[in-house]
């Protein structure tokens, strides 16, 4: 575990200088940004075999790699096809190339992500960790290589600006389109993200007839989340019946719960969001602040749905992001007063960190990556 809390004790130590002493503060958050990353990526990517739940698995898989067919049943083309495209490249089985390469992908979409879009870069990079949305890229693999597409499609998505031409309106629209298609064939949950992408684009329709804020969001979040948990068997038929190959995870043991777990889950997220909003007032959203809370807003759902079945929780993957590395940091750097803002900060970071130890001393089988071990 010391590895990650000396991980935390950079970012922030780093963060701090970053801020306050920086002559060139654009050149040094891009410094800052690469460093952070280069950091994240190596501890994920020497790791040793068995942190993470998964990756002995995804390791196996990898060393067997040549003699598997891409028609494999367990597991989706696109993730097979990637894992063949890089062992012809290094010529190597060893897991250290998987494992390197996955990480430095992973962690540089988040990276990139935050470079691009938070305001207070070392915020989203702590609770990036303390959220152990970190520990997600250890876990699941295959749906971290899609989580990375989806982000990439939401940037693009993004972009989208009031002076552009209509080719390049439809251009930010197909793009992200087709990275979503593409992520289902590295894991069939991200079709999920076509909801968020659907409403967002609808939300800029919506956006130029009035004012929106946050409370409305809140309500509509916390209404839609009681919703689907009281009506939880209709929600799962209505799943499987648009996006059959749900079925596969919801009949496996990804239909049991951690009702606990679940409940931890949906309480920190949900309290960031409700206190950002609390900042945020009576004033109405911008376009970012809009999208950042549709997208925040599905992780809670899903997250409050994980309570009924497990399998909730690996969509939850998809949006977190957007919470610790978009609408927080973006919401706290509206506070006023240098001290408050401080003060706030840190601490927001520290209530995170603590919940990451909870997790990490009293159920490191939820997360696998303690105790953390070098690979060879």
């Amino acid at each position: 575990m010391f590895i990650y809390l000396f991980a935390l004790f950079m970012i922030a130590f780093g963060g701090v200088v970053t801020t306050a002493y920086a002559v060139h503060p654009h050149k040094a958050r891009k410094v800052y940004c690469l460093l952070v990353f280069l950091m994240l990526s190596l501890i994920a990517g020497m790791r040793g075999v068995h942190v993470g739940s998964d990756t002995i698995a995804y390791v196996h898989t990898y060393q067997s790699i040549a003699q598997l067919s891409l028609n494999n049943t367990r597991y989706e083309k696109g993730y097979l096809l990637l894992l063949k495209l890089i062992y012809a490249i290094t010529h190597s089985a060893s897991p250290r190339v998987l494992l390197v390469v996955s990480s430095f992908f992973f962690v540089g979409m988040v990276s990139l992500f935050i470079y691009r879009y938070a305001k207070i870069p070392a915020v989203s990079f702590l609770l990036y960790i303390a959220l152990q949305d970190y520990f997600n890229g250890m876990n699941t693999m295959r749906q971290q290589f899609a989580v990375s597409m989806t982000i990439i499609a939401m940037m693009v998505l993004f972009s989208r600006k009031e002076e552009d031409t209509t080719w390049q309106r439809r251009r930010k629209l197909i793009i992200p389109a087709l990275l979503i298609i593409l992520a289902r064939y590295f894991h069939s949950s991200a079709l999920v993200m076509f909801i968020p992408y659907i409403i967002i684009i609808r939300g800029e329709n919506a956006f130029s007839k009035g004012p929106v804020y946050a409370h409305d969001h809140i309500r509509r979040i916390l209404g839609l989340a009681a919703f689907g948990f009281m009506i939880h068997s209709l929600v799962v038929k209505i799943a499987t019946m648009l996006i059959p190959v749900y079925a596969t995870y919801i009949n496996s043991v990804w239909a049991n719960a951690n009702y606990f777990g679940s409940a931890l889950n949906t309480a920190i997220p949900l309290t960031l969001l409700l206190f950002c909003s609390r900042i945020l007032g009576d004033k109405p959203l911008n376009r970012e602040e809009q999208n950042a809370m549709i997208l925040c807003g599905f992780e809670i759902v899903f997250f409050v749905l994980s309570m009924r079945m497990e399998f909730w929780n690996r969509l939850a993957q998809y949006f977190s992001i957007y919470l610790y590395g978009l609408f927080v940091p973006n919401t706290l750097v509206k506070i006023p007063n240098d001290y408050d803002r401080w003060g706030m900060n840190t601490v927001i970071v520290i209530m995170a960190i603590l919940s990451m130890l909870v997790v990490l001393l009293l159920r490191p089988e939820w997360t696998k990556v303690v105790p953390y071990t070098l690979g060879i």
